[in-house]
């Protein structure tokens, strides 16, 4: 049988005569002759060799062209696929000494920075509801509007913030579970049948109203002329302020019972799948997920950090301004194996992670309150804590002595919490010292708020002070 020499270098089939490949030039003199059969059997395998690295470097190539493809497009999405406008720029943004939706104002603070409010205890009037008052009271423009249940009948209220003189009322057929709002002459309102109303301050009359299809337990948040509201059923809606037309929605993990925050740029809530949600204010596309432990609050809000607190005693910070790109936390998740495996060092941190501290045994309960690079929270024992917003680190505790009214408030010199004992504790906010103590009848249900430096306290037994 004739001898080919195969080429060391391209394996090309050469005449044994040959000191040079006639293909490739490379010298034969490492080559060796074989056999026909055999030479063809090398040169089959060296073929099929060849065309499995072609594939897998398609492979790659498809798999590069894919991600780009996904990265353009999620970026895309962002700018083609905005939606409309709303009509209005009215916005839930306390004017001085208001206090006009839940914790204050859209970020969630809790914190009046003008208030001047020297407390005497000196009760200036008592209304006294037909029923228990559903949620903390909101004061805009010299009114104080809140709501009532007493198994029968659901009424919204508006009192004269001075007097306690009422102005008008409106019932409604469904409970309401948290705190108006209350911007540009109209009062937003969520009801558990999945309602949200925009009534008109002057007398209550109803301006227009949409129906989510699913129980509302949060307050609306109104900004930049849109009402952002989440639902049981996994829903966000924004919906135009002026109007109640649907601008966007987002379905997302979890069911939504909490108040949203809002900025120029994000909303962020926490959802009963024990995750954060940080979204585009815009259009409600989805930035970042965090989880965490079950929190009976909402978040807070302050430069870029969101805050939220936990029943497990925990109290996170979380830097908003990350976002998941596509695949990252698989990524992450195939990280966190390879580390539980010892194959590498570190544990891969939570995007978004600035720090976590904990206070075991001290099931947080409520929205925590921002204020001059201060956090502050309590918990189920009765016990209010103080942190540092930089890095959390603790600052001091007090104990009220019974469970307490969840959120707290705060002035430029003072913390408010009420208990289940129907005490008001005024609480220095530099030294966490006891400063007053006002009794009330019945237990304190909802946050103690000051506006134009008024106390109003709400109880379970239906009654609103105003303390001077």
């Amino acid at each position: 049988m004739n001898a080919v020499m195969l080429c060391p270098g391209c394996g090309t089939q050469n005449p044994v005569s040959r000191a040079f490949c006639f293909k490739c030039r490379t010298s034969l003199e490492r080559g060796r002759p074989v056999s026909g059969n055999e030479a063809r059997q090398v040169t089959k395998t060296r073929a099929d060799r060849a065309l499995k690295l072609r594939f897998r470097n398609y492979a790659l190539l498809a798999l590069v062209i894919v991600a780009v493809a996904t990265w353009v497009s999620y970026i895309a999405y962002d700018f083609l696929n905005l939606p409309d406008s709303p009509s209005t720029r009215i916005s839930v943004e306390s004017a001085s000494g208001d206090w006009p939706m839940y914790q204050r104002d859209p970020t969630h603070s809790g914190f009046t920075p003008d208030a001047s409010f020297n407390p005497e205890g000196k009760i200036h009037w008592i209304f006294e509801a037909d029923g228990q008052i559903a949620s903390p009271p909101v004061v805009v423009d010299g009114a104080v509007y809140l709501s009532t249940d007493n198994q029968v009948d659901r009424i919204i209220l508006a009192l004269d913030a001075e007097t306690g003189r009422l102005l008008w009322e409106r019932s409604t057929a469904a409970p309401i579970d948290s705190s108006l709002a209350v911007t540009g002459g109209l009062v937003f309102v969520t009801t558990r049948d999945g309602r949200l109303l925009a009534l008109n301050t002057s007398d209550g009359t109803i301006h227009w109203e949409f129906a989510s299809g699913a129980p509302l337990y949060g307050s609306p948040t109104v900004y930049r002329g849109t009402v952002y509201i989440g639902t049981f059923h996994k829903k966000l809606f924004a919906l135009d302020a002026a109007t109640g037309r649907l601008l966007w929605d987002r379905t997302i993990g979890g069911r939504v019972t909490a108040s949203l925050v809002v900025n120029d740029q994000i909303i962020a809530f926490n959802a009963a799948d024990n995750f954060v949600y940080i979204l585009d204010a815009r259009g409600g596309n989805q930035r970042l997920e965090f989880r965490t432990s079950q929190a009976l609050g909402s978040v807070a809000l302050n430069g870029e950090r969101v805050y939220v607190a936990d029943i497990k005693g925990g109290l996170r910070a979380i830097n908003w301004t990350k976002k998941h790109f596509p695949f990252e936390e698989k990524i992450r998740a195939i990280r966190g194996n390879l580390f539980a495996l010892g194959l590498i060092r570190n544990f891969p941190i939570r995007k978004g992670s600035v720090w976590n501290v904990r206070q075991p045994n001290e099931p947080f309960l409520g929205t925590p309150a921002v204020a001059n690079g201060m956090v502050y929270v309590s918990s189920a024992s009765g016990k209010v804590f103080k942190v540092e917003e930089s890095d959390g680190k603790p600052v001091w505790t007090f104990d009220a002595g019974a469970p307490t009214s969840k959120t707290v408030s705060v002035t430029p010199h003072y913390v408010l919490v009420g208990d289940a004992k129907g005490r008001v504790h005024i609480i220095d906010a530099d030294t966490g010292e006891p400063e007053e103590q006002f009794e009330v009848d019945g237990p304190i249900t909802s946050t103690p708020i000051v506006a134009n430096d008024m106390l109003y306290v709400a109880t379970g037994h239906g009654k609103l002070y105003a303390i001077k």
